[in-house]
């Protein structure tokens, strides 16, 4: 015997419970936003969640946070609120700044133009410096 479902219900119902159980971003602990953090960089946090509220703001600078750090011409440094051992990502598109404090990287990648070729490569020469003490 096959039972019958009233179908229409069901609907009515999910759009009842949907009303009735909203939630918003702000209603999330501060791991879960980290961790939300974790897949974008911190040029997209600071454009996407900066002074939207003090809550997100804490999240946006808490210590625990594992930062992807874009820099380019228009966020060419580390915003001070952030330590240099937070990053573990860092892509710098045409900016030259002295990589050897970012202890914690695994991932560098350097975009740069023909004429920084120097800069770029004492850059590449003292991370390479770096990790060669370690081994």
């Amino acid at each position: 015997m096959e039972e019958s479902i009233d179908y229409h219900l069901a609907k009515r119902f999910n759009a009842t419970d949907e009303q009735n159980f909203r939630s918003t971003f702000q209603c999330l602990s501060g791991e879960i936003i980290l961790k939300i953090f974790e897949y974008f960089n911190t040029k997209e946090i600071f454009q996407s969640f900066s002074n939207l509220n003090s809550f997100l703001t804490s999240c946006i600078f808490d210590q625990r946070q594992q930062l992807h750090v874009y820099l380019d011409h228009e966020m060419c440094y580390l915003p001070d609120n952030y330590s240099s051992s937070q990053v573990i990502s860092l892509h710098m598109n045409n900016v030259i700044i002295p990589i050897g404090i970012f202890h914690n990287l695994k991932s560098l990648s350097i975009v740069y133009r023909n004429e920084e070729k120097d800069e770029c490569l004492q850059m590449i020469n003292e991370v390479s410096q770096g990790f060669n003490k370690y081994f």
